[in-house]
This record gives structure tokens, C-alpha cells and sequence, in this order.
């Protein structure tokens, strides 16, 4: 600018522009160092505000899932362990049926007592109903239950469904899976001891049927946890990327801001100076 001319002072004018531009990004710096995330502020960057938040949500949804899915694991893993116990007591049922059908070694007083073992056992399964097993306060095969559902993902519709009645169906194993039931069965003598073998076996059959059907969910489950532990990974990177500071970046801009910011003030006086220079004219 001339310095004859006094009335706009361009260079004053460019010099305070420039240093306002200087603190901004001063300003941004410092702010990113001190909070570590790169926005701070939606103008800081309109668009990756955006993706920010749909990765923060995707990703704190796959966290979420994962518990859900854990918490599904263990109920499943309770409802195995109610399954397991009817299998130990089929088993049992089946063996003392085997040994009261070799009559032949044994007195009327043993098979008596296999038959006493037997009818104890049995009653002890009856007395186990479909509402009696329960989760966490639940009845997780109750009539009114006919499946639930399991919320595995971190979106909307990421389901799978388990059919806890019928595939828990207490009274259905102790029946064995055919019409009638244990409780007119026994073992004192070879024909009640037959019959017994039969449906244990029919029993049997039912329980590793509903074992397997358990197992098939957990191990889908299973590997749901493993999907979003790497999709966790994923968009815990993604959130970085965005979101994240580069603190080596920002301090490099923090000094050179600061240099110009010295600088900028400097030149800002130089340039008010300038009109003083034709005062000397005058005097």
C-alpha cells in the first residue's frame, strides 16, 4: 500500500485478517490437543460429523450384542444342564431296567429294591414341570412361551428365534416322545422291566434330539460373538480414523500457528506505523 494514502489502511486491514485466521487455527489445534478428538465441533468437519456418529452407534451397538448374545449363551448352557439332568436320570432308568430283567440271579427281595430305585427315580422326574424351569425369575418353556427371541446384532432385525417349549418339552422326554408315560412303568419282572427299556430308550433318543437342537444355538451364537468382535474392531478403527486427533499433526500446526500468531501481531504494527511516517512531513 502507498503510504501517502491514510484514509484505508490495507496493509493494517490484511495484517488482522490474517492473524484472526492464524488464532482460529491456533484455537483448533489446541482444542484437538487438549481433547484428543479431531472434532470438536460440527463445523470442524460438517460431513464426518455424520459418519462419526453412525460408527459410534454401530459400534457401541456391536458391544451391546455381545453381551446379549452372552447372557443367551448362559440361559441356553442352564437350559442344557435341566435337559442333562433328565438324560443322567434315563440313564439310570434304563440300567436298573437292565438289571431287573436278568431274573434269572436275582431274589424277589432285589428286584423288589430295583423296583423301590426305579419308582424313585421316576418320581423325581415328575415332579420337574415346564414353569418349574426357570431364568433368571422366567419360566423359559412356559405353555404361554411358544420361542423367544434373541437380539444378536446391532441393528434392527438382527434375530434368531429358539423354540423353548418344544424343544425343552419336560413332559414330552418323560413320556419319551409316545403316548402314555413313565408313571405306570416298573421293573418287577421281565415283560415292566421290557416295556421300561423301550421307552428309555425312546426317551434317550428325544433328549439327545433336544441337546443337539441347544447346542446347534449356542454354537450359532457362538459365532455371531465372533462376527461382531470383528466387526467391533472394525468400527472401533473407523471411529479413530474419523474422530481421532493425530497429535504429532496438531502440534506441528500449534507451532506454526504460534509463529505466525508472533509474527502476524508484529506486521499488524508495522503496518500502523506506516501512516505515522507521513506525520513526519507535516512537522
Amino acid at each position: 500500500m502507498s503510504i501517502t494514502r491514510i484514509n484505508t489502511n490495507f496493509d493494517a486491514i490484511f495484517s488482522a485478517n490474517a492473524l484472526k485466521q492464524t488464532e482460529r487455527a491456533l484455537q483448533t489445534a489446541m482444542a484437538r490437543i487438549s481433547t484428543g478428538k479431531r472434532i470438536n465441533y460440527a463445523s470442524d468437519d460438517p460431513m464426518g460429523v455424520g459418519m462419526l456418529t453412525q460408527f459410534k452407534s454401530t459400534l457401541s451397538g456391536t458391544r451391546v450384542a455381545q453381551q446379549n448374545i452372552q447372557e443367551g449363551i448362559a440361559m441356553l448352557q442352564f437350559a442344557d444342564g435341566v435337559v442333562g439332568s433328565f438324560e443322567d436320570k434315563l440313564i439310570q432308568l434304563k440300567d436298573i431296567a437292565l438289571r431287573a430283567g436278568n431274573s434269572a440271579t436275582l431274589s424277589s427281595d432285589q428286584v423288589t429294591a430295583l423296583n423301590n430305585e426305579f419308582d424313585t427315580i421316576k418320581d423325581s422326574m415328575s415332579k420337574t414341570t415346564m414353569d418349574a424351569i426357570k431364568w433368571n425369575g422366567k419360566a423359559i418353556a412356559a405353555a404361554a412361551t411358544s420361542a423367544y427371541s434373541f437380539q444378536i446384532g446391532p441393528q434392527k432385525g438382527d434375530t434368531v428365534a429358539f423354540a423353548a417349549r418344544s424343544s425343552l418339552e419336560v413332559n414330552w422326554l418323560r413320556q419319551g416322545g409316545v403316548a402314555g408315560s413313565f408313571s405306570g412303568l416298573g421293573v418287577l419282572n421281565t415283560i415292566s422291566a421290557n416295556a421300561a427299556l423301550s421307552m428309555t430308550a425312546v426317551a434317550l433318543n428325544n433328549v439327545g434330539t433336544v441337546r443337539s437342537s441347544i447346542g446347534r444355538m449356542m454354537e450359532r451364537m457362538q459365532y455371531a460373538i465372533e462376527d461382531l468382535m470383528a466387526q467391533e474392531t472394525n468400527f472401533a478403527a473407523a471411529v479413530s480414523t474419523v474422530g481421532d486427533a493425530d497429535l504429532a499433526a496438531e502440534i506441528s500446526k500449534m507451532t506454526t500457528s504460534q509463529i505466525l500468531a508472533q509474527s502476524g501481531a508484529a506486521m499488524l504494527g508495522q503496518a500502523n506505523i506506516h501512516a505515522q511516517t507521513l506525520l513526519n512531513i507535516l512537522m
